[in-house]
């Protein structure tokens, strides 16, 4: 009711004046005030001008906005006015600077970079990743962060995962089941992130050996490391996608105690990574993508804490934070 009341001053019949109860983070219906303050935020702090046009039960309006310097009134400032203005700021020639670096194929990581080049020319790229547009699927992220860690040039095209929209029919045609990724290599497309990275890892001898030779320690390290690894999704899902705790607490205890051997694994080696060594290898990358999931779902979820003081997986941690470096 009181939204109601101050909905109904906004406007008169001259006009409307948008105050400082008119806070987008308040829920105010007025639209045109919301927008005024939102903009506010990301603009200088100079007196701005926004006057817009609108119809209330008959009644023209108009919005006002208060800004920390004054009043300001007039008309409402061309898209391109604000563009101008965001751009001259620190942060704004920052961000023109990475966007052009990225149409070149430079620059860091981004979900909006299609091409990656490392220094190579575009004659030098022969794959093609396709993922989804909204860079959330953890299977593209493995091979996304694979490509980065090897910097195997690459295009990028995004596919929509099918709970965001129909998947383009030239896509079916050649992935009928329209997984993702996908991956087009010298013409040749293929499907499954665990044999995507062992091709890419296979193809391309640039950058950190992603799986271990066959016969080797490492190798049957690996393999069991990707056998705890289904586990511990299988626990996490059954933690997290059902009521409760399960009986007696038990999805909680299964999914602690198989993070816990994870935990354990992760301290048998000199350096952060689930093999050793300097750098990451497909083993890292597999697990990496899900337990950042894990991390955000379960505190969320289940009021559970897995990362931190307190948390009781200290080599989990570590590895996390030196995974947030060279993650994309």
């Amino acid at each position: 009711l009181e939204q109601g009341r101050q909905q109904e001053r906004h406007y008169s019949d001259g006009g409307a004046r948008a105050t400082s109860h008119c806070d987008p983070l308040l829920s105010c219906t007025n639209s045109h005030c919301s927008e005024a303050f939102m903009l506010a935020s990301l603009l200088p702090p100079i007196i701005c001008s926004w006057r817009s046009p609108g119809v209330l039960m008959g009644r023209s309006a108009s919005v006002v906005m208060h800004t920390s310097r004054g009043v300001a009134v007039g008309s409402a400032p061309s898209i391109e006015s604000l563009r101008s203005s965001l751009l001259s700021t620190s942060v704004g020639s920052t961000l023109a600077e990475e966007a052009a670096l990225r149409a070149e194929g430079n620059g860091p990581p981004h979900t909006d970079a299609l091409l990656r080049l490392f220094g190579k020319s575009e004659s030098d790229v022969r794959v093609t990743l396709y993922r989804d547009t909204a860079a959330w699927c953890p299977y593209c992220q493995k091979v996304w962060l694979l490509l980065e860690e090897k910097q195997i040039p690459f295009r990028v095209k995004k596919i929509n995962m099918r709970s965001y929209g129909d998947k383009p029919p030239s896509f079916l045609q050649r992935v009928p089941g329209g997984l993702l990724p996908a991956l087009e290599l010298d013409d040749q497309f293929y499907t499954d992130s665990l044999p995507i990275m062992a091709l890419l890892d296979g193809t391309f001898d640039q950058g950190p050996k992603m799986i271990p030779a066959r016969g080797t320690a490492d190798r049957k390290r690996a393999e069991k490391l990707l056998q705890l690894e289904r586990e511990l999704f299988g626990a996490w899902c059954r933690l997290t996608f059902q009521p409760g705790l399960g009986i007696f607490d038990g999805h909680k205890r299964y999914f602690l105690e198989v993070m816990s051997r994870v935990d354990t694994a992760l301290g048998e080696t000199e350096g952060p990574w689930f093999l050793g060594g300097d750098a990451p290898s497909l083993v890292d990358l597999q697990y990496v993508s899900h337990v950042e999931r894990m991390v955000a779902s379960v505190a969320f979820w289940k009021g559970m804490k897995i990362r931190g003081d307190g948390a009781g997986f200290s080599n989990l941690d570590r590895w996390l934070q030196v995974r947030l470096h060279c993650a994309v």
